[in-house]
């Protein structure tokens, strides 16, 4: 029904003021992040509802997280003898998806002698070319059959030094993975543009468009800028880029001036 434009509006109200009762009164929340993005749901409340997701995957494995915390090893040292960085990726996305298509892509310019890079895949395989590149360029580990508290155990096992979610709020997600805290650093991107509203997400990798500075108050991590000119979102082609210089405004109107645009792009 919110297809029916006409009461758009208004419909949106009555879902906002049904969402703040239930948040009020401690009820569980019907709205999703997911969708309370999606809906343009103001910044505020759109963290307080990612805050009420998180914690309730955090309570569902606290008891299992107390026993684990006694058993997990840091990260492996990083020396001469052995530079590289382990990054863990997981994703329920890693198939014929743009998120697993975006994954390849980086896979296939990522410098594998500086990184180590583990993939934990959340979904089976789909035979897509996708995810046979993935698994040749990187450690492949297809976890989705396992239950939320081995997956973390598998993860930490791997010693990684970063792990980066990108399925944030997003269908497929699981979140408890990172309420266990398998990695010393957790981060999100890509996958789900807006804050996990968590304590156990440490940084959220954007660019200064889809969260301007000024919104930085309105997430729980810590967030990390793209350089200037790239997106949070991964691209299948990494050997292109938009040639925006220090200065320039991201809004529509100033991409007319981007050489080999004109007749390719419409702008509204």
């Amino acid at each position: 029904y919110l297809c029916m434009w006409s009461t758009r509006k208004e419909t949106l109200k009555k879902l906002k003021a049904l969402t703040e009762q239930e948040l009020s009164q401690g009820l569980p929340v019907s709205l999703s992040p997911f969708y309370a993005n999606i809906f343009a749901i103001d910044p505020v409340l759109l963290r307080r509802i990612a805050q009420h997701y998180s914690a309730k995957a955090a309570a569902q494995v606290q008891y299992i997280k107390t026993q684990l915390r006694a058993v997990w090893k840091g990260p492996s040292p990083i020396s001469q003898r052995r530079p590289q960085v382990k990054i863990g990726i997981i994703s329920s996305d890693l198939t014929n998806h743009i998120v697993g298509h975006g994954v390849k892509a980086l896979l296939h310019v990522l410098d594998l002698h500086r990184f180590q890079v583990f993939c934990y895949a959340l979904t089976a395989d789909d035979g897509s070319d996708a995810r046979a590149q993935i698994s040749a360029k990187s450690t492949l580990r297809d976890v989705g059959d396992l239950p939320d508290h081995e997956i973390a155990m598998t993860i930490n096992a791997d010693q990684v030094h970063v792990l980066v979610d990108l399925n944030g709020h997003t269908k497929g997600n699981r979140i408890q993975i990172l309420a266990l805290k398998p990695s010393e650093i957790q981060v999100s991107m890509h996958g789900y543009a807006g804050t996990s509203g968590s304590d156990f997400v440490d940084y959220f990798v954007s660019d200064r468009v889809v969260v301007p500075p000024e919104h930085a108050a309105h997430f729980s991590e810590k967030l990390v800028y793209m350089p200037l000119g790239t997106s949070f979102f991964m691209s299948e082609d990494y050997g292109k880029r938009i040639p925006i210089t220090e200065g320039s405004s991201f809004k529509n109107r100033d991409l007319r001036s981007i050489p080999g645009l004109a007749g390719k792009v419409r702008f509204v």
